[in-house]
Order: structure tokens, then sequence, then C-alpha cells
């Protein structure tokens, strides 16, 4: 009798687990909507719409996008309720992942949020993206919504969103030394 209620009881917290993290949601609005841009600018919000506090260093976000050449690429983050020194930024083939590490911050429940980040990414020789093929874009986004295309991870797992990974990926040049 005693497994019986154990189990319940685990079943019960992983699926108010997944119900409160399935909760968060990312918030996009295209910051360049021109579809041949020397600049991919996505701002993102992270939303926490469910009953329990979110730890903000357990969540990391992907937007992914094409980059149709071999040039090193750069991120600035133009702008950040947060502070831009608490974002990390890593751009790998194919995404821009978003993470918050040391950030020793809660996401409220029932609709605490990050507030508005705003990130750029380029060339370092400037040239154009095509934003036609970018999986997460959407230029109609011109104000805050949810935005599915985007990934958002809770302690490594998916809760919100879409992966996108280009198959086969190659592997991303090695800058010279």
């Amino acid at each position: 009798m005693t497994r019986k209620y154990l189990i319940f009881l685990v079943i019960l917290l992983i699926s108010i687990s997944f119900s409160v993290h399935a909760q968060v949601v990312v918030l996009y609005k295209c910051g360049e909507p021109t579809l041949e841009s020397s600049i991919i600018r996505p701002h993102i919000n992270i939303v926490n719409r469910g009953d329990t506090g979110i730890a903000l260093n357990d969540i990391v976000v992907r937007y992914f996008y094409t980059n149709e050449g071999l040039t090193p690429e750069r991120f600035q983050i133009d702008y950040a309720v947060l502070g831009g020194s608490r974002i990390m930024i890593n751009l790998e083939y194919g995404y821009a992942e978003i993470s918050f590490p040391g950030v020793d911050m809660i996401i409220p429940p029932g609709g605490g949020e990050t507030g508005e980040i705003q990130i750029k990414i380029n060339r370092s020789d400037w040239t154009n993206y095509d934003q036609r093929d970018d999986f997460s874009f959407n230029p109609t986004f011109t104000a805050f919504k949810e935005s599915p295309r985007i990934a958002l991870y809770y302690q490594g797992t998916l809760i919100w969103g879409t992966e996108h990974f280009i198959n086969p990926s190659p592997t991303p040049p090695v800058p010279i030394q």
C-alpha cells in the first residue's frame, strides 16, 4: 500500500512541476524587420504565468536563425531591464543562446517578467543576413507576442517553443590565432 502512495506522490509532483514551468513563455518583438539586413535584432521578454516563482539562472532561451556564411559574428545587448552585464549570449551555428548564469533572481508567479531584452547580432564585416529563412524571425511582430518559434529551457529541459536545428550542422569555423 505504501509503494502505491509513493508512486502516486511522485506522479503528482512531476505533473505539478511540469504544469507550473510550462507556463513560462517567451514574448518576442522584431527589432529589425528588414528581410536583408546587416543586423538581427530580437527583443525578448520572459514571462512567468505559472503560480510558482522561477529562478532565472535555470532558464536558457534560444533564438534560431541562419548564418549563411562563415564570417565571424558578434553580439551586443542594446538594452536590458536586468542590465546587460547579467546576461550571457553564445552564438552557435544556427542560434543565439541567451542565459543568466549567476543571476540570483526569481521571476515572480502570476505574470512576473524579466522585462525587455534587446539583442543585436552582426557579422564582423557587416555583410547582410537573409532573414527570410530564419526560423525565429517574424517581421510582423511589431509588439511583444508569444513566440513558439523561440525555445525556452528550464534546467536543461525544453518547456516552451520549438527547437530548430539545421541538420546536418556543419562545424563552425575555428578562429585563427
